[in-house]
């Protein structure tokens, strides 16, 4: 600014600046008052300059003061007079920023007029109502029940106040939700958690689902029945008291949830058996019997005297008329036990059985037991009259096994197992087959008469299972099992399959399949339900469950002369497999696991290491139809260099001395190797009672023998 010189002594209109004070000088400044050493030659003095333009209360608003402020809030010259530099909601501005901003706001310290002080002024006291209380609207039991509740409820199922005073936060099939929610939701089901009304547990419920893993394989008071219901299963020995031999909806196929059973206050005081004369329930040794035909065995060396009941045995010789024949004294009306005990090396030799002149099995089966010198029963059910009896064993169209011995005792006591719906025109059927239009020699019938129509049949009450042997078919023929023995040939009452001549196999509503003269075809019923077999491994399974012990067999004829003949089904079925006794060796060329034998109905089956030559399987399995890796059971492999291969198990091994076992004991199948347990599978099996054996052979003529 330029300086006018001017004396201390002026006109009233002149710059009057105070001299020699700088204070006071710079105090003038917007007067024109400067404070310079200019025209001076002993120091600065207050001198009078052009009048400055007074200052804006507020500038630069707009602006960033923070520098231009010295990095200070509060009063600033940027500012103007009256401005302060302040920042919106910055902590240390001082309290004439009143925690805003200038035009920059939060961004940055920019110019503002200071904020008033707060003036605190006590309030004028108003006059205060009397309080009124007033009681609360309560909560209902349910509301919310259409709004999501998981984050309402602290992320937490189960009582919240924000479903109402009993309301449940649930959402349906959420796995980890407390038990009031009983699996279910809200007015959201499934989509997220929604308020809900608690469920409550019914006395009695899921009686038509398995309960048995649900209750932690036990039977008895399980919470997935009910608050009152109890797990158990039609007939299983080992339920509790409770179950009272019964079952729930799904009867003797599973496990299934029931009411139990009230305890029998006043049992019936127990009936005295009539007695048995000792004299009847015996042994009668086969050389101590009537022969005709047959001899007692008299050399001396033979390796079957070594473990025969009595002195000897007896031998058959001829192919007919040779028989074995028994008196039984002082015998009481009623059933009973006739079992023969045999050796027979390799092979099958039937022989016939009579009680009073009565045949009551015709060729029945002796399978061979392994060797002369191991010793076997076979059984069959009888009729004895009161008093002396006689009892004939007779050869059947072959020379039969070695005998020993007759054993008659009890017939062994039929297990209840509850009313089975039958017709009252069934019911008056005798325990033997019935025959209509049909010839029956032994275990082969015929149809007699003229005509093609299915109006020839056989019926045999009580059973649960009938084989017949493809071999014999020469016609239209069909099997069924049916709980109504006045069905006709469409089985209204069970299910059935049709043979044609031509090998096909009907089985409504499946789809055909196809046999060969080579094949046994079976009728089973298992677990309530009725199953179709071919050679022992099932072919179809019907969805129809039968609340039953047994059914009626019914086999139906076309054709005039059209027969068929009886097979088993307990014994062996092999495919591209030689067997002789306890001997299976693969037949056919080529390495490759196509070769199998099955036994149904099997809790354990041993073999002899040192009859392997190649690489082979032995499994016990749900379902004959599996594969060589077992799918529904547990198998060992063995292979020719000692390596025993036991998926999923380490593998471990084995010599030619040693006997290798697979067994099924309660519901776990185990791999034994000199009957010391080797390994046992987690796997459960405690809703059957047997299983398959099956035998896998790879190479060409490998085999494996029973021990």
């Amino acid at each position: 600014m330029p300086v006018t010189q001017h004396n201390v002594q002026t006109d009233e209109d002149d710059c009057r600046c105070p001299g020699y004070f700088q204070a006071q000088c710079e105090a003038e400044a917007a007067q024109g008052c400067v404070w310079s050493a200019a025209g001076a030659t002993n120091g600065p003095w207050c001198q009078c300059g052009e009048p400055i333009v007074g200052l804006p209360a507020l500038q630069n608003q707009n602006e960033n003061c923070w520098s231009p402020c010295s990095h200070t809030a509060g009063p600033c010259e940027f500012c103007g007079t009256e401005g302060v530099c302040c920042r919106e909601g910055f902590g240390g501005d001082p309290e004439e920023c009143g925690g805003l901003g200038g035009g920059l706001g939060r961004a940055h310290h920019s110019c503002r007029l200071p904020v008033d002080p707060v003036v605190v002024v006590d309030p004028i006291p108003l006059p205060v109502d009397p309080v009124v209380v007033v009681d609360p609207i309560p909560a209902p039991p349910l509301q919310n029940e259409n709004e999501n509740c998981w984050t309402p409820c602290i992320n937490t199922a189960g009582p919240c106040e924000f479903c109402g005073t009993e309301g449940v936060c649930c959402r349906e099939g959420f796995g980890s939700d407390p038990e009031e929610c009983g699996g279910l939701g809200g007015g959201l089901g499934r989509a997220h958690h929604s308020c809900r009304l608690p469920v409550s547990t019914p006395p009695l419920q899921n009686e038509n689902e398995n309960c048995w893993t649900p209750c932690d394989r036990t039977a008895g008071q399980c919470e997935f029945c009910g608050t009152e219901g109890v797990c158990c299963r039609e007939g299983f020995g080992g339920d509790p008291e409770e179950c009272g031999g019964l079952g729930g909806g799904l009867g003797r196929a599973h496990h299934s949830c029931r009411l139990p059973v009230d305890p029998v206050v006043d049992p019936p005081p127990p009936v005295d058996p009539i007695p048995v004369p000792s004299d009847c329930f015996a042994t009668y040794e086969a050389e101590d019997a009537t022969l005709v035909g047959a001899v007692v065995h008299t050399a001396a060396g033979h390796v079957g005297l070594n473990d025969n009941s009595g002195s000897s045995f007896v031998d058959f010789i001829n192919a007919y008329d040779d028989y074995i024949e028994w008196s039984a004294p002082r015998c009481n009306e009623g059933s009973a036990t006739l079992s023969f005990r045999y050796a027979l090396a390799s092979g099958n030799r039937p022989l016939n059985v009579f009680v009073n002149g009565q045949e009551v099995a015709t060729s029945l089966s002796f399978p061979s037991t392994g060797s002369w010198e191991d010793w076997g029963e076979v059984s069959v059910q009888a009729s004895l009259v009161a008093g002396d009896n006689v009892i004939r064993l007779g050869a059947a169209g072959q020379s039969g096994a070695n005998v020993d011995a007759l054993i008659i005792t009890a017939s062994p006591e039929s297990p209840h197992t509850g009313p089975v719906a039958i017709p009252e025109s069934s019911q008056r059927l005798p325990s033997d087959w019935q025959l209509s239009n049909v010839v029956r020699a032994g275990d082969t019938f015929t149809k007699q008469g003229a005509g093609s129509a299915y109006d020839a049949y056989a019926v045999l009450p009580s059973t649960t299972e009938i084989t017949v042997n493809a071999a014999q078919l020469s016609g239209h023929v069909r099997i069924g099992l049916t709980s109504d023995s006045s069905d006709d040939h469409n089985y209204p009452g069970g299910r059935y399959v049709g043979l044609f001549p031509n090998g096909r196999m009907y089985l409504p509503p499946f789809a055909d399949s196809r046999y060969t003269t080579d094949d046994t075809i079976t009728m089973q019923l298992t677990e309530g339900r009725i199953s179709l077999l071919k050679n022992g491994v099932a072919v179809a399974t019907w969805d129809n469950t039968y609340d039953a012990s047994s059914l009626f067999t019914k086999l139906m004829f076309y054709e005039s002369g059209v027969g068929m003949s009886l097979g088993s089904s307990s014994d062996w079925h092999v495919s591209n497999v030689d067997r002789e006794g306890a001997s299976f060796r693969k037949r056919g060329a080529g390495n490759a696991y196509d070769a199998y034998a099955v036994k149904p109905g099997t809790t354990e089956m041993t073999i002899s290491a040192a009859q392997l030559s190649g690489h082979v399987r032995l499994g016990l399995t749900g379902d004959s139809r599996d594969d060589f890796n077992y799918p529904h059971g547990r198998y060992v492999g063995l292979f020719p260099n000692g390596r025993m291969y036991l998926p999923p198990f380490a593998d471990s091994t084995y010599t030619t001395a040693d006997t290798i076992t697979m067994r099924l004991v309660e519901g776990r199948l185990s791999l034994l190797k000199n009957n010391v347990a080797v390994a046992t599978w987690d796997d459960n099996f405690d809703d059957v009672d047997t299983l398959f054996t099956k035998l896998w052979l790879y190479e060409s003529g490998v085999g494996m023998d029973l021990a």
